[in-house]
């Protein structure tokens, strides 16, 4: 038996990115791979529910939009936003 105190997992959004190294279109001539994005920065804002399931909610090339929708997400769902772009001062590199 345990003395610690399990707590409930909390909903919250989370802000992060990546660098586009491919991608594909599907469209009537079928699948086939694009190259005008490669090289570009894609922000992500996901609502992270507290069994743990990410919902994308948001997408954008700019991280200030990325901020913006994030915070009204915020102000709907009633969670916190974690910004997983930023590292912490003094946190690792």
């Amino acid at each position: 038996m345990s003395d610690v105190i399990k707590f409930p997992a909390r909903d919250r959004i989370e802000i992060h990115f990546c660098l586009v190294t491919g991608a594909t279109v599907t469209d009537a001539n079928g699948t086939h791979r694009v190259f005008y994005h490669v090289g570009e920065r894609r922000f992500f804002v996901d609502l992270i529910d507290s069994d743990g399931i990410r919902l994308g909610m948001h997408d954008c090339e700019s991280y200030d939009e990325a901020i913006i929708a994030a915070g009204d997400l915020a102000r709907e769902w009633g969670c916190e936003v974690y910004d997983r772009v930023v590292r912490d001062e003094g946190g690792d590199e």
